[in-house]
């Protein structure tokens, strides 16, 4: 809302895991930001895959096509860490800037999903250092 030059892609499909509603993830995104006065022209193409890899994949092809000179990748606090390292593994775009927003799930479910991401993080720094 404050820098209004700034180019937005929501990203996020559908998935059992993440998404079962009728809207894609990034439309749900798109819609919240909306409705806090971010602008409808500073949004560009959605990425709607069924995973992180998908959508991270999708998402380099764009950033091959708007080229920008820093990207800004907002994820739950819980999996930002795993985001992160995708990133690093899968698409290497210089200028990635990483910020996490705030979880609002309930203390035990928020406990399950660290433990998740945390086998994750293991496996993605364990291909990391296999390069």
């Amino acid at each position: 809302k404050n820098n209004p030059s700034y180019q937005i892609l929501c990203s996020g499909g559908f998935g059992e895991h993440f998404n079962r509603s009728d809207y894609p993830h990034a439309q749900l995104m798109q819609n919240f930001l909306l409705e806090q006065g971010v602008s409808y022209e500073s949004f560009i193409e959605f990425v709607q895959g069924e995973s992180l890899l998908e959508d991270i994949q999708l998402t380099k092809r764009l950033l091959s096509k708007y080229l920008p000179d820093v990207v800004v990748v907002i994820s739950s606090d819980y999996q930002i860490e795993r985001v992160r390292l995708s990133f690093e593994l899968y698409c290497q775009y210089p200028g990635i800037i990483f910020i996490e927003a705030k979880s609002s799930i309930f203390e035990e479910e928020l406990e399950r999903l660290k433990r998740q991401e945390a086998q994750g993080i293991n496996r993605l720094r364990i291909m990391l250092n296999a390069r």
